[in-house]
């Protein structure tokens, strides 16, 4: 059986909601955290199924998430306009909804979240090749 193949919009997609940055030109680089080699290899051995779950499911509900907590901080410009009030509990509910949606993808993946994330503030080690 072959494995799922995902689209480059969709590995960005997938890498971006898990909490890893960007890859770069050399995915292969001895910098790369052994988290991100787990991912990497996770989600290029899904079965068909598996990745079709992913892409119409996962996906799909992240980047709706993600839109909703642009949308909902559009709107703390007026906190109220005639019979409007803004919600003050808007933007904080959809950026917990967002990071929920996000960590149910890891988990269905089995993977740990990543750095971004876990929300660390932490020193990450760079190698830089010149």
């Amino acid at each position: 059986m072959d494995a799922h193949i995902f689209t480059a919009d969709d590995l960005l997609d997938l890498r971006r909601f898990c909490g890893f940055s960007v890859q770069g030109i050399d995915p292969t680089a001895e910098y790369v955290d052994a988290r991100v080699r787990v991912f990497e290899a996770r989600i290029t051995s899904l079965t068909p199924a598996e990745g079709a779950k992913v892409t119409d499911h996962f996906l799909n509900i992240c980047r709706v998430k993600e839109q909703a907590v642009w949308d909902a901080g559009d709107s703390l410009v007026v906190a109220s306009a005639g019979d409007f009030s803004r919600n003050p509990n808007h933007l904080p509910e959809a950026k917990q909804q967002y990071r929920d949606a996000r960590m149910s993808l890891c988990a269905f993946l089995g993977i740990a979240p990543g750095m971004a994330l876990q929300g660390s503030t932490g020193t990450r080690m760079v190698q830089v090749r010149v």
